[in-house]
């Protein structure tokens, strides 16, 4: 693995004098009467900011002010493009249970963009989140190294980021992007979720771009009541839309309309533009400074803010022309149209300039949306822009009771005053208005407001109490908010109930956590000796999460995949097997003689049904031509992706909800009815029919 090396930012004084005097030589066009920003830049913005530029602005002391931030550069291998020297910023918080968390800019931004969120995000208050935080310049970008060879596109630019993450020692961690971080996000997210990309936020909520330019004249010309339907190939049915959700779509035929000119000529002949971004440093100007303003709220822009802002691309290290080419790779790698759906959390942030916005209901065609946030004011450049905006939304995101709290395991992020206040190994919901059973283990809760919260600890005693899973429950009224602690009597209730840590009952939320080891490991002496028994721990994971689900309870993708990945890693499902396998000797024994099973009675019989249809298939030839057929399909493209897709976890966690669903059947033909089809979500079966549907 490739070592750290810390860097400092040190632009030769040859290389400013050479700008100094181009800046010198500049010959400005003729404006327009009355242009304004109609036509482009207004000549007056330019003539003053090339003044400043030339004779004033401060390089060196924007260079000192970025190399107070830990800059460092690696050598980051990528498949099929050897290794690339890759800069980056790495601030660790202090407190070491922050959140890793990886944040990705795109064009025309930088580790610039970076500068203002990293201290909230790194310094937060103890009852919020803080977060270890990492900022990689994309290569062609800064002062990470250019690409030689074309066909860098999105994955190559996701592989960049996970590949840093996991070079630093964070093997699980979360990303946030806007921009083109939006596109890389999502592939690191796909590509990289949920083994270590555990959870992903946006500010750029693009969701199928043609989709916003084929509905985009039936929404504005559409009868009162805003109703239309997205095309087929959206995730979002019929919707009615909000005021905001038109401005957005508005917002979106203006730009395409007078703001897109500077994508086409990136996505196709970025090389023509390119030399006179790399030769005229008053041409870069112009064409970054139309953006930056553009993209804004109104944010007051300084003239040494925007100057600092050019002067990275001037001066970094690929040349300014490398930058655009991100366009025309994605582009023609046919990456940009539309984009696959992660199953890890989601979050998104709206605000009101975006270039590009998707309706609210458009989201869950995204990812699998567990937080939003709309904002009264912001544009394209959130971290830049409104970075306490953003910051907000990630704590609320990622702090307590938030929908991805705890999704990094052992990584919550809040301060030690706060963990010795709710204490370290505790269950916070907030109390439904109605009695019902809170947990399978728990004892029903009295009426309140749901504002109010319980507290449950969760306990390890030792090994050989009762079989009873709760021996007390000491409640405090008096306290505020009320609490109660619950005393677990076997370890095994308290694996199953953390098992629950991120789902939700009723929209509260639930949030498990524990720093007692509570480890799921195969067991083959408690095999050997409790042939006849099994307990909850011994069931599959799986299994479990598809009980919580029947019972009602909303679990995140997280859990499901965390309940899998167990299942396989710790041997769990050898335990439950065992168990089938006793009785299955034990019954066939009884029933059918010495050595005999029920599954080998099973098989023989199907053997022999199978014997009799293959005879008949094998005159009458159905099974090759069908074979024929099924063969010539999976060879295609489109079944290669079904192929891929019914082979991942993903399929896995779709088995969990059916299993879900067939619980949910036999607990309503026994009179106790469940709520699965009311609740039942995830990645994949999202938005299921509702009883009565």
């Amino acid at each position: 693995m490739s070592t750290e090396q810390p860097f400092q930012i040190s632009v030769p004084d040859d290389a400013l004098a050479l700008l100094k005097h181009k800046l010198q030589q500049v010959r400005f066009p003729d404006e327009l009467d009355d242009a304004g920003w109609d036509y482009g830049v207004p000549l007056a913005d330019m003539k003053r900011l090339v003044s400043r530029w030339a004779d004033g602005y401060d390089w060196r002391a924007a260079e000192a002010k970025f190399n107070t931030l830990p800059h460092f550069t690696r050598d980051i291998a990528v498949k099929d493009f050897g290794t690339l020297n890759i800069q980056y910023i790495h601030q660790k918080s202090k407190r070491p249970n922050a959140i890793p968390l990886l944040f990705v800019h795109g064009w025309p931004g930088s580790f610039i963009e970076a500068t203002k969120i990293l201290p909230l995000l790194v310094d937060a208050p103890d009852d919020k989140p803080s977060f270890h935080f990492v900022a990689v310049v994309l290569p062609n970008f800064g002062f990470s190294e250019a690409v030689g060879k074309r066909g860098f596109a999105k994955h190559q630019y996701a592989e960049v980021g996970h590949n840093l993450m996991l070079a630093l020692g964070y093997n699980e961690y979360v990303i946030q992007g806007g921009d083109w971080g939006y596109w890389i996000c999502n592939t690191i997210a796909m590509n990289y979720g949920p083994q270590h990309a555990k959870a992903w936020h946006t500010n750029f909520p693009m969701y199928l771009f043609q989709i916003s330019l084929t509905i985009l004249p039936s929404v504005l010309t559409h009868s009162p009541s805003r109703r239309v339907s997205p095309p087929a190939d959206s995730a979002a049915l019929e919707k009615t839309y909000t005021q905001a959700d038109i401005a957005r779509l508005e917002h979106n035929e203006i730009w395409l309309k007078q703001e897109q000119g500077y994508f086409s000529e990136q996505a196709t002949k970025p090389q023509t533009i390119g030399y006179a971004l790399a030769d005229s440093p008053v041409a870069l100007l112009a064409w970054i400074y139309e953006k930056i303003v553009t993209y804004s709220d109104a944010y007051e822009w300084q003239d040494d803010e925007v100057l600092t802002w050019i002067s990275i691309y001037w001066f970094s290290r690929a040349g300014p022309a490398a930058s655009v080419r991100i366009y025309y790779e994605i582009e023609h790698a046919n990456q940009f149209a539309t984009l696959p759906r992660p199953t890890v959390p989601l979050g998104v942030s709206y605000f009101p300039k975006e270039v590009i916005s998707s309706p609210l209901s458009w989201a869950s065609g995204m990812g699998n949306v567990v937080f939003q946030s709309e904002h009264q004011k912001g544009g394209h450049l959130a971290a830049y822009e409104q970075p306490a905006a953003l910051v907000d939304d990630l704590r609320k995101m990622y702090g307590r009771g938030g929908p991805a709290f705890g999704v990094v395991p052992g990584k919550t992020g809040l301060g030690v005053a706060v963990a010795h206040r709710f204490g370290t190994d505790r269950l916070a919901i907030s109390r439904p208005r109605r009695r019902r059973r809170i947990f399978m283990i728990f004892s029903r809760s009295a009426e309140s407001a749901p504002s109010e919260s319980l507290h449950f600890r969760v306990l390890k005693l030792t090994s050989d109490a009762p079989v009873a899973r709760i021996s007390k429950i000491d409640y405090n009224s008096t306290a505020t908010p009320k609490s109660a602690v619950i005393h677990f009597e076997k370890s095994s209730a308290a694996k199953t109930a953390l098992m629950l840590n991120g789902g939700t009952l009723d929209g509260a939320h639930l949030s498990v956590t524990s720093d007692v080891a509570h480890q799921d490991e195969a067991d083959e002496e408690h095999a050997k000796t409790s042939p006849h028994h099994i307990e909850q721990s011994d069931k599959p994971r799986a299994g479990i999460a598809a009980e919580y689900l029947a019972k009602g309870y909303v679990l995140s993708d997280t859990i499901l995949h965390r309940a899998i990945q167990l299942d396989n890693e710790k041997g769990i499902s050898k335990r439950f097997l065992n168990y089938f396998q006793s009785l299955d000797t034990t019954l066939g024994a009884k029933a059918l003689g010495p050595d005999q099973t029920i599954s080998g009675k099973v098989t023989q019989t199907l053997q022999g049904a199978a014997q009799q249809a293959k005879s008949v298939d094998e005159q009458r030839g159905f099974s090759k031509t069908a074979s024929d057929f099924y063969s010539r399909a999976l060879a295609s493209t489109f079944g290669q992706k079904v192929r891929s897709f019914y082979t991942t976890t993903s399929k896995q966690i779709q088995d969990i909800h059916e299993e879900a669903r067939r619980i949910a059947d036999e607990n309503e033909a026994r009179g106790d009815r469940g709520t699965y089809r009311q609740r039942a979500r995830c990645g994949i079966c999202h938005d299921l029919p509702g009883e009565g549907d």
